[in-house]
């Protein structure tokens, strides 16, 4: 997205980094992803600066902090409110849609507070800085400091197994239906962390082929993924055609909005279930493992 506004975006760590921070890892990728998108759609510059820093602090909370510095896009206190809280700035329950670009900085901001951080957009002299933190746990604790050289030091393989074994593995198929290129990779991580294996559509119409293959080979999804706002076929028109052609397997919406009136025109179409946007991991997993038939360990 930046090639195609010719937006340089560079990166600078600020301090040593650590080697380890103990975070949902998939949120954090999805925030920052979310933070950086929204900034590059909002530039009115050809360059931005991505400043990442850890900050310890011995008497609270670890905290891990990005700025994303824009040096010549300004921002009214309006139009941040807006981009932070897009549905309270929306009269027309189906205005929302038509700005898609509001919703970048509100996931992120969502996400952060989730992992105990926030998202806060401020003026600098010259520009607008966005300012993404995390709560990293007690230093001692939960950050593990490199002992030489940062470039010297690799993460431990011992720890990528510990974190593994400590899920229940979901050995099933899903077929996630999502149109943004951003979320495929995120959500088919968390997925695939928890053993699923994972078959992308990029609309509805794809789900529907793909669904109906499946089926035909005797290898029906035990799972569907299925967005709901996407180009080409949505997800409750997919989910209906879906219904329609005798096709009964799990299907959990996924939404930006969660308010009760969205809620039941999912499971109208022939949803089992509802996740929001941004999907929160752990609800995931035990949604689709209640679906599946599997149990998961708790988050």
């Amino acid at each position: 997205m930046a090639e195609s506004k010719a937006v340089a975006l560079d990166h600078q760590y600020c301090g040593p980094p650590p080697i380890t921070i103990v975070a949902d890892s998939a949120c954090v990728r999805q925030a920052l992803t979310c933070l950086i998108t929204g900034a590059i759609a909002l530039s009115e510059t050809t360059a931005l600066r991505l400043l990442t820093r850890l900050v310890d602090d011995a008497e609270a909370e670890t905290t891990l902090r990005f700025d994303v510095v824009d040096p010549g896009t300004n921002l009214c206190d309006a139009r941040i409110r807006q981009l932070l809280y897009p549905l309270c700035e929306v009269s027309q329950p189906d205005a929302a849609e038509t700005h898609t670009r509001e919703f970048w900085l509100s996931t992120s901001k969502r996400l952060a507070q989730q992992l105990g951080g926030d998202l806060t957009i401020g003026p600098l002299p010259e520009g607008t800085r966005y300012r993404l933190t995390f709560a990293a746990g007690r230093s001692a604790d939960s950050v593990s400091r490199p002992r030489h050289d940062a470039s010297d030091v690799r993460p431990r393989s011992t720890d990528r197994a510990c974190a593994a074994s400590a899920e229940t593995c979901l050995d099933c198929r899903v077929l996630l239906v999502e149109d943004n290129e951003d979320h495929q990779p995120l959500l088919s991580r968390i997925l695939s962390k928890v053993g699923s294996h994972v078959t992308v559509a990029e609309n509805g119409k794809v789900a529907l082929e793909l669904a109906n293959v499946a089926r035909e080979k005797g290898r029906p999804f035990d799972a569907i993924l299925m967005d709901v706002q996407m180009p080409v076929l949505d997800g409750l028109t997919a989910t209906r055609m879906l219904r329609s052609n005798g096709i009964a397997t799990p299907i959990i919406a996924v939404s930006a909005r969660a308010v009760s009136t969205d809620r039941q025109k999912c499971f109208d179409a022939g949803c089992d279930d509802f996740v929001s946007k941004p999907v929160n991991r752990g609800e995931l997993v035990r949604l689709l493992a209640s679906h599946v038939g599997r149990t998961a360990a708790p988050d």
